[in-house]
């Protein structure tokens, strides 16, 4: 589980960063307001791609209702963030599963 939410946060910071500075210019980038937590998160994704912004949608719908089930659990934010805190405690690896595909 703890290697699912490393390769998801890995998966999500690269495509993140490989689409702003593919597609970022001050035209081109719109600051949106939603409270998720603390921590400041943004996503750049090339406008009319409608198919990937469902697609990230959808996860962070059920990441903040009733969660994603992996590896028979259900994760949501607030268990990533608490699975985050644990191993940091602990100096260790975070994961929250294997992704299927």
């Amino acid at each position: 589980m703890k290697k699912f939410f490393a390769f998801l946060a890995s998966a999500l910071l690269i495509a993140v960063c490989a689409v702003t500075m593919a597609a970022c210019s001050p035209a081109k980038v719109k600051i949106i307001e939603i409270s998720l937590s603390n921590e400041q998160y943004g996503a750049a994704i090339k406008k009319g791609n409608t198919e990937l912004k469902a697609q990230v949608d959808e996860i962070l719908t059920q990441l903040t209702g009733d969660g994603i089930e992996v590896d028979g659990k259900t994760v949501t934010f607030n268990s990533l963030y608490q699975a985050e805190k644990d191993a940091e405690a602990a100096n260790t690896p975070i994961s929250i599963g294997t992704v299927k595909t």
